[in-house]
């Protein structure tokens, strides 16, 4: 049986094993984050084809006919993913857990992706406001999908 004392000491060894794991994937996803940028650059540059059909993409550059938008080491989603990475790792008792973590962590990759085409179809419609589709798109979809994948996470691996 825990007593309060025990219990709030797990709880502190949980919330510490999470911060030493996400500040240990952020900078290993941060480090190799120049081998991210294609990868990124291609799944989205997929993504705002289909609502862009004439977009083009060249290098990490998605060129687009308005407005071309720089996919950079900043936006491969290194910090989501390092963030569900360590959520994962810290909270998994069973293989089951960790599995359904890592699809959370897949989720995390594909919403950056929705994130960096969204901003980019805005980006060609109003290209003179880019940087503020930028900031409001980027921080609506990733401050919206965090908490909405995190409680997913914890009610899955309860089941």
């Amino acid at each position: 049986m825990f007593t309060a004392g025990k219990l709030k000491i797990n709880k502190l060894k949980s919330i510490i094993k999470f911060y030493v794991l996400f500040l240990t994937f952020f900078y290993i996803f941060n480090y190799f984050g120049d081998c991210l940028i294609t990868p990124t650059s291609v799944f989205s540059y997929f993504l705002i084809k289909l609502l862009i059909p004439s977009a083009k993409l060249q290098k990490n550059l998605i060129i687009l006919p308005n407005a071309t938008v720089e996919v950079v080491k900043e936006c491969v989603g290194s910090f989501l993913i390092a963030g569900f990475l360590a959520l994962t790792i810290t909270y998994s008792k069973k293989i089951k857990d960790l599995l359904i973590g890592l699809f959370i962590v897949f989720l995390s990759y594909l919403i950056n992706i929705i994130r960096i085409s969204a901003i980019c179809y805005f980006s060609n419609m109003y290209p003179k406001d880019s940087q503020l589709y930028h900031d409001i798109i980027g921080y609506l979809i990733i401050l919206t999908a965090t908490p909405i994948l995190t409680l997913l996470y914890f009610k899955l691996i309860r089941e």
